[in-house]
């Protein structure tokens, strides 16, 4: 009788443990924040791009992630950013330096290591991810008519899709149950195609819901 007694007890605190265990890790979390992307489109493969943005120019937007944790330590990321930039740029052909309206999207996916308990405040992470990158680039129509020349079309734009990838991490630190601040987030960005790869580098930071 006893030493069922004891297995009874045995089983309730082991019972007890792993439920605590489960309560005790976060499993998901959302991600939203500001980003600049260093971009480097000179080596895209395409030239008018190459020729348009040059290379390494500062690019901002946002970064959102989320996460699902279907571990203590690893979790399932799904990472959107969107960056932009208005500039002049040299082209020939035309008198004037015309006006450029340049954006980077990077969707991607991909895995998490990350310590998911709700108790710890202080929260390094790293990720690898991979998917697709667009690039665009246009030309407003109003400088198009200060080209030399008869056949200046009316819009001049350029759109590319590519492997793109990042891998990186960042630091993240617990404000309270629900919510921590992302101190830092730094990612090799590269893009790859036509066996041309831009070497971008990308910096965000901003709220981590839990």
């Amino acid at each position: 009788m006893k030493k069922t007694f004891l297995a009874i007890i045995l089983l309730i605190l082991c019972a007890s443990n792993a439920f605590a265990q489960t309560d005790e890790i976060s499993k998901g979390e959302f991600f939203a924040g500001y980003s600049v992307n260093r971009v480097d489109f000179d080596g895209s493969g395409d030239p008018d791009i190459d020729d348009a943005l040059g290379e390494g120019r500062n690019f901002r937007g946002f970064n959102v992630s989320g996460v699902y944790n279907f571990s203590k330590y690893v979790g399932l990321k799904a990472d959107v950013s969107g960056h932009y930039r208005n500039f002049s740029a040299e082209i020939p052909g035309f008198t004037n330096q015309p006006q450029i309206n340049a954006s980077l999207y990077n969707v991607l996916g991909g895995i998490q290591v990350k310590n998911n308990s709700k108790e710890r405040r202080v929260k390094p992470f790293a990720h690898a991810l991979v998917g697709a990158g667009i690039t665009k680039a246009k030309l407003n129509d109003a400088f198009c008519q200060e080209a030399l020349g008869t056949n200046c079309p009316a819009e001049f734009s350029e759109s590319e899709t590519a492997l793109a990838m990042a891998f990186g991490g960042g630091l993240d630190i617990r404000a309270s149950k629900r919510v921590s601040f992302r101190v830092f987030q730094v990612d090799y960005n590269p893009i790859r195609k036509d066996g041309q790869t831009t070497n971008n580098v990308r910096f965000s930071f901003g709220v981590v819901f839990q």
